[in-house]
């Protein structure tokens, strides 16, 4: 059971590379996004608190490089996780294709009751979207996901980032109950 005493939450965010992860993480924990685009090498590890459902949470957010010069390494720091953000990038169709691989891998490598709330970045971006709605619903179904634990952000300009993180702490305390 999760409550105010529950210490460090463990959560993943995953993804292709150059999908947003960082940037997400930036403007959730710091309120704003790097002014320049610099990739992750291996890990980054962030902790920040929130409250979610009145309780006192401590994030331990591992951002977890996507390049697939890292794929050897990266399960090992999957141990102990409980939840992800999966995301992908609504202007590059390839990232959407991914996100299974994404998924199954976490899937393996952690805990039970495994929370995963994806994330389609850079809305916006519209003009250039190439992931349609359709494309979406279609993949959500194939791999039997809530529409409910699907949500899009812009991790450039803050939109519903804090949102997301707050989606994700609420499944991983209600499957935690």
């Amino acid at each position: 059971m999760i409550g105010p005493d529950a210490g460090i939450i463990k959560i993943l965010v995953l993804g292709n590379f150059y999908v947003g992860k960082t940037t997400l993480i930036s403007n959730y924990t710091k309120g704003f996004s790097p002014k320049k685009y610099i990739p992750t090498i291996g890990l980054n590890i962030t902790t920040f608190g929130t409250e979610i459902s009145n309780k006192s949470i401590d994030f331990q957010i591992f951002d977890i490089a996507g390049h697939e010069l890292f794929e050897s390494i990266r399960t090992k720091f999957y141990k102990g996780a409980r939840g992800a953000l999966v995301l992908f990038d609504l202007t590059n169709k390839e990232t959407l294709e991914d996100i299974s691989i994404w998924i199954n891998e976490a899937e393996s490598y952690c805990e039970e009751n495994f929370s995963i709330v994806i994330l389609g970045n850079k809305k916006d971006l519209e003009e250039e979207r190439t992931v349609t709605k359709e494309m979406i619903d279609e993949f959500l179904t194939s791999e039997k996901r809530s529409q409910e634990l699907y949500m899009e952000t812009s991790a450039l300009y803050g939109d519903s980032v804090f949102e997301s993180f707050q989606l994700l702490g609420k499944e991983i305390i209600k499957s935690h109950k």
